[in-house]
């Protein structure tokens, strides 16, 4: 992991840059089911048509600024994960240049591609998945219990 970070390291500002906004599409995300409730408990017991419709307008607002900010984090991901593959590969090749030829006879020539491709690309791919699902996850998580807690919370309080 230590030598995986100082291929990461310039990639600093995106890699702040991905969660962040991972964050905000799972806050949006998490208000979804808030707007929804408020349709059917106020625009639907009271059949009011206007209020209805204008929540309909705000979830569909807060769907799309959400697809947005996962675009984002998307695109930062994926400026990562290729920047850090395209690293990793260069070093390799470098280090390779200075093996001696005895040392390449011991790896072998398919040997040394198949890591300089296969490998790298594991490790571009779990990069990838730990900017846009593993950070994900706990957001989720912790603003599904946050909400709960404010629904109960309410529900006391009514």
């Amino acid at each position: 992991m230590k030598q995986l970070t100082k291929f990461l390291k310039p990639y600093t500002k995106l890699l702040i840059i991905g969660p962040m906004f991972k964050l905000f599409e799972a806050i949006l995300e998490l208000f979804l089911p808030f707007f929804m409730s408020k349709v059917i408990d106020v625009g639907v017991a009271k059949g009011d048509k206007g209020y209805i419709i204008a929540m309909g307008g705000i979830m569909l607002a807060t769907a799309i600024i959400g697809v947005c900010f996962a675009l984002i984090c998307q695109y930062s991901a994926s400026l990562v994960s290729q920047g850090v593959g395209t690293d990793i590969r260069n070093a390799m090749f470098k280090h390779i240049g200075i093996l001696s030829n005895a040392e390449l006879d011991k790896f072998g020539t398919a040997s040394l591609i198949n890591r300089i491709t296969n490998d790298v690309n594991q490790v571009q791919l779990a990069v990838a998945m730990l900017i846009r699902l593993v950070i994900r996850a706990p957001f989720l998580c912790i603003g599904g219990l946050i909400m709960a807690f404010f629904w109960i919370l309410s529900c006391r309080l009514s």
